[in-house]
This record gives C-alpha cells, structure tokens and sequence, in this order.
C-alpha cells in the first residue's frame, strides 16, 4: 500500500495502516505546539521535538508527522522573527529620524500583517494537520521548508 502526499512518495512499513496509538501520537506532534500558551518561549518547536524524539523510532507515521511538525515551525518562527526584527528597525529608523512618514507607517503594517498571517496560519494548519493525522492520512504543510529530511 502506497499514499502519496504532493510529489512526496511514501510507502508505509508491512502495507499497514498506522494504529490508533500511532494516530494519537502523531495528533500529538501537531497539537502539542500550542504548549507555548504556557508562556515557554520556544514550546511550539520543544514541545512536538520531545514526542518525535522518543516515537520516531517506534513508528514511521509518527516519524513523519513529527518532522513536517518540527518543520512547520522552524519555518514560521523564522518568518516570524523576520517580520519582528523588520518592525523595530523601522521604528528604530523613525525615532532617530523623528519622522513617522507614510512609507515608515506602511512598512510598520506591513510587517505587523506579516506576522499576524504567520499566526493565523500556524493555528489553522496546526488544526488540520492534526485532524488528518488523526484520521490516519499523510499531511505536508503548504509552507515549510525542509530541516529535517
């Protein structure tokens, strides 16, 4: 038994479908991203590492899911972070120039918007990601670069 998931193939250990322990699991590295309501600063990446890490060898769906997890948010956090730092340079730009011009305002949104779709995107392709997981299916993220292979 093969399932494919957008131009990666992945062929599932003995033709099995995963368990529903292996389908918890892999629920878990999505949803436990959300451990950063906790007020840990990086619990949406420590968090899903930590399940990976001790089921990746247990099961190839929780292998998978776990690193197009841990993917998803590096890669958000990234973006994030460029948007954050691109907001205080411009404001730092505006306080020394005393000078909150059209463009410094449009820039300042701009970069606040950014971030505000990364957030909005995490929560609701964390959810999906999750709820295909659950339903035993493959799920790749549309935006998510490849750290762990």
């Amino acid at each position: 038994m093969e399932q494919t998931v957008e131009r990666e193939m992945i062929v599932i250990e003995n033709n099995a479908t995963p368990t529903k322990d292996e389908k918890t699991w892999a629920m878990l590295c999505h949803l436990s991203v959300f451990s950063f309501i906790l007020g840990i600063p990086i619990a949406h990446i420590i968090a899903p590492l930590i399940i990976w890490l001790i089921k990746k060898n247990q099961s190839q769906f929780v292998d998978y899911h776990g690193k197009q997890s841990l993917n998803f948010q590096i890669t958000i956090t990234l973006i994030c972070l460029i948007g954050i730092v691109f907001y205080f340079l411009v404001i730092g730009s505006a306080f020394f120039s005393q000078n909150f011009g059209f463009i410094r305002i449009a820039l300042m949104s701009l970069s606040f918007i950014i971030i505000l779709v990364c957030i909005i995107t995490d929560i609701v392709s964390t959810i999906r990601a999750s709820i295909r997981a659950y339903r035993g299916e493959y799920y790749k993220y549309a935006l998510s670069f490849k750290f762990l292979k």
